[in-house]
């Protein structure tokens, strides 16, 4: 029971460290990005059920070993060791979903007015602009890049630029209609020309 146990301690650290490189490697420095779907299917059907076995091996061993309480005591470095990877692998993957999930959008005002309360709304993000003088511009980060495929409300994918011009509110669509599915790839450059005519492009 003792080599067993000396084992499955082993490949529990060998298991754990192959996750934190691989964490830190796709989701901190984005190398294999074009690899999550394989690293993803990789952690659900093997790591992690390594780690399950390696750590249900342990416990059994130090609960016959130790007895329950003394058991669970001589684990506990296990169990604080895979908390703190799961914890850092986790906030690695937040890192990187919000890091990705963003374009920077350079807004243009090309008309003789200035113009208020400058609004990019959709997929679950908002982005601000309090005022734009007659050919002023100013560049805001937009966190709505990413398509949300799991909406039950596809339309919410859509993209919207309100502002208040000429004294009247006004809206215009960036993404509409089978658009709203496109994929943003590059940062925006959007002109105001008028108050019905807007101007994007990609940079």
């Amino acid at each position: 029971m003792y080599k067993i146990s000396r084992i499955a301690n082993k490949v529990f650290y060998y298991i754990l460290g192959i996750s934190l490189l691989l964490g830190i490697a796709v989701f901190g420095f984005g190398i294999f990005k074009n690899l999550y779907l394989l690293v993803g299917y990789s952690f659900v059907y093997l790591i992690i059920p390594l780690f399950t076995l390696s750590l249900l091996t342990l416990l059994i061993s130090n609960f016959k070993k130790f007895g329950f309480l003394s058991g669970i005591k001589e684990s506990s470095v296990n169990i604080f060791a895979l908390m703190l990877c799961s914890a850092l692998i986790y906030f690695l993957q937040s890192f990187a979903f919000e890091k990705s999930n963003r374009i920077n959008v350079k807004v243009i005002n090309k008309t003789e007015l200035g113009i208020s309360n400058i609004t990019l709304i959709g997929r679950n993000a908002m982005t601000k602009i309090d005022t734009l003088a007659p050919d002023e511009n100013e560049t805001k980060i937009f966190k709505g890049k990413r398509i949300n495929y799991k909406t039950e409300n596809d339309y919410e994918n859509e993209i919207r630029l309100l502002y208040y011009f000429d004294n009247k509110w006004r809206e215009n669509k960036i993404l509409s209609g089978f658009s709203r599915w496109r994929v943003i790839d590059k940062d925006w450059e959007i002109k105001i020309h008028s108050a019905d005519s807007i101007e994007l492009k990609q940079k």
